[in-house]
């Protein structure tokens, strides 16, 4: 039998196919963009985390006191990550 339309022309019966497959998709989008909405309020009503014992058990580990160059590295640290991030800074 002779083709007489393009390949790339869909009959009828496979663009209702393609339309059904779109709105699925679209759904499923839907459905992920609200799970991830949820889970982003859920990250950040959970607070963060107790920096200063995260602190202590590591240098406890390490063997040396607050007052050591490590301690006081870690305490900067700290700092910066408590800081409210800033126009200029890159998203966390």
């Amino acid at each position: 039998m002779l083709e007489l339309r393009p390949k790339h022309w869909l009959t009828t019966e496979e663009l209702r196919i393609k339309n059904e497959q779109l709105e699925q998709a679209s759904t499923e989008i839907q459905r992920l963009k609200l799970e991830n909405s949820e889970l982003q309020k859920e990250v950040c009503n959970s607070g963060q985390p107790d920096y200063e014992a995260t602190r202590d058990r590591v240098l406890n580990k390490l063997k040396v006191g607050r007052q050591s160059a490590a301690g006081k590295a870690i305490d900067v640290f700290i700092r910066e990550l408590q800081k409210p991030p800033t126009a200029n800074s890159p998203q966390r």
